[in-house]
């Protein structure tokens, strides 16, 4: 069976967070918390209906940090609650935060 590699190392870290759809007329937040990070995006549990391919807003409150890190993603897949993000044109000042976090698993 062929596993692709991953661009980047899954870090279990369990944080909550709040995602939004934005590109829908309908503007939804789910709450929902995190189950892994990489540097490339995040696994979640979030109770609400999201499709893969659709773009949404998200709120990660990380580890030892005092604000909410928002960020673009994309849906990649959605199983039940388990969902899987990938990130969208982060910026360098988010990227050091994700890598931090990473970094103290």
């Amino acid at each position: 069976m062929y596993t692709p590699q991953r661009r980047f190392p899954r870090h279990r870290i369990e944080a909550p967070l709040l995602v939004r759809g934005i590109a829908s007329a309908r503007s939804h937040a789910y709450r929902g918390h995190s189950t892994s990070l990489s540097e490339g995006g995040v696994g979640a549990i979030v109770s609400g209906e999201l499709s893969p391919g659709q773009i949404v807003l998200m709120e990660l409150v990380l580890p030892g940090e005092l604000q909410p890190l928002v960020v673009r993603a994309r849906v990649c897949y959605h199983n039940d609650l388990q969902c899987g993000f990938q990130f969208l044109g982060i910026e360098v000042k988010a990227q050091q935060i994700i890598r931090t976090a990473c970094a103290m698993t």
